[in-house]
């Protein structure tokens, strides 16, 4: 698939994205409004029947009133004879208990004349806000008429109490059902670029493992020529001289190979230790002086401070030593000039702790988090000779981890690399072919 494709494709669903989120916005925002004027409206109905059925009362009493005193003047007398703020504020809270509001608010009779409060219950932080309540209804009727005077009622949790009244199938919801669309693309996004990286990653394996085969093979090919021309044949040194390049590389080509699917059996598990006794200092020496007849023809040399007093651990030997040769081999690989190395053993708790300290070209922090990945290489700039698979760091972490052990790793550019690799002196697995 090309990029171009594939970057297409990242737009297109980012877009869309970003499109069901504002969709999704708008939608919860239009809910809300919904919401809002529905609750308008059923606290203008509850005010206009508080105002009927306290005009219903008024009409009751006075009726009573002059049934029993054959009286007009049953009017003046009707406030004497029903409490006029406890009966509104019990068919206030009457009336709004049935349309299911039993949060606090503040009500009030107002007089818009001189703008106050002639009785209701409102604590003195709330009076502003009742004075500018958008629910307000005229009480003129019970008022003798008199236009001045009208209801006010203010929710001081007017908003919170919306909100929670949709919540349930509103915003839980949408926001549950946004949320899993966001994670989802983000999953989706992060593996595709995974595996893309993945995929430059194998990429750049077969180009470098056509390359390893094809140097040996070439080598061998060229070798062989040679050895079927009579001129050499009848020089037993030059007979011997090519056959050893033959030997030398078929044995390189074999240990590459072997590598490649030693790394495969790696993944899979499919490996067993074949645990012994081992000494680390022995082993270290030995490839310290393997690497030093290296280093000298690039005037480089290892350092060795063994302190450790213990050095006998339980590990699978061969491992052991490809592990050691492994970290050598990068630390002499990634030196731009001579290389120095210094390898420095101590007693660790329960283990044996080694470090392998080079003074290279170091690795920046973005591609130390990725070294021990399979296939992963670190780039080299301008340097075109570094050879390998991107797999020795991979095979050195599953090692470690197969043995119980850490492995640590600090660096910086320019200044060197630090690996810190802890073994145990015995395994906690009974994995002994």
């Amino acid at each position: 698939m090309k990029k171009n494709f594939v970057t297409a494709i990242a737009v297109i669903a980012s877009i869309s994205l970003v499109g069901v989120i504002i969709t999704q916005l708008f939608w919860v925002d239009r809910a809300i409004e919904l919401r809002t004027r529905q609750f308008d409206d059923a606290v203008h109905y509850g005010l206009v029947a508080v105002v009927d059925r306290v005009n219903d009362l008024r009409k009751d009493s006075i009726f009573e009133f002059k049934q029993r005193h054959k009286d007009d003047s049953a009017i003046a007398v009707w406030h004497a004879n029903l409490n006029y703020p406890y009966l509104l504020d019990s068919l206030i809270k009457d009336e709004f208990g049935c349309l299911k509001i039993k949060e606090n608010f503040a009500w009030g009779v107002i007089d818009t004349s001189e703008n106050t409060i002639v009785y209701g219950r409102c604590d003195e932080k709330y009076k502003e806000d009742l004075f500018n309540s958008g629910h307000q209804y005229s009480a003129a009727s019970i008022f003798n008429n008199q236009e001045k005077f009208v209801i006010g009622i203010y929710f001081p949790e007017q908003k919170q109490l919306i909100l929670r009244k949709m919540f349930v199938w509103v915003l839980i919801l949408s926001g549950v059902f946004l949320l899993i669309v966001v994670i989802t693309f983000m999953v989706i996004v992060i593996a595709g670029l995974r595996q893309k990286k993945l995929a430059e990653m194998k990429n750049d394996f077969i180009n470098n493992i056509t390359h390893e085969f094809k140097t040996p093979i070439s080598t061998i090919s060229v070798a062989s020529e040679m050895l079927m021309k009579p001129a050499i044949q009848a020089s037993f040194d030059k007979t011997n001289r090519y056959a050893n390049i033959i030997f030398d590389e078929n044995l390189r080509l074999r240990n590459q190979v072997e590598q490649v699917l030693h790394i495969s059996m790696l993944e899979k598990e499919q490996f067993k230790l074949r645990r012994t006794k081992i000494d680390v200092h022995k082993i270290l020496e030995n490839s310290i002086e393997i690497f030093n007849v290296i280093l000298r023809e690039k005037g480089g040399l290892i350092h060795a401070d063994l302190y450790a007093l213990k050095t006998e651990i339980e590990a699978d030997e061969v491992h052991f030593i490809n592990l050691i040769s492994n970290l050598l081999d990068n630390a002499v690989k990634y030196c731009k000039d001579r290389p120095e190395i210094h390898i420095l053993t101590r007693d660790g708790e329960g283990g044996i702790e080694i470090s392998i300290i080079d003074k290279g070209m170091g690795i920046s922090q973005e591609n130390l988090k990725h070294i021990f990945k399979k296939f992963y290489r670190v780039h080299t700039g301008d340097r075109h000779d570094v050879k390998g698979f991107g797999l020795g760091l991979f095979y050195v972490k599953t090692i470690v981890n197969a043995h119980g052990g850490r492995i640590k790793v600090k660096s910086e550019l320019k200044k060197g690399t630090t690996f810190e690799i802890y073994f145990p002196y015995k395994s906690s697995s009974n994995d002994h072919d």
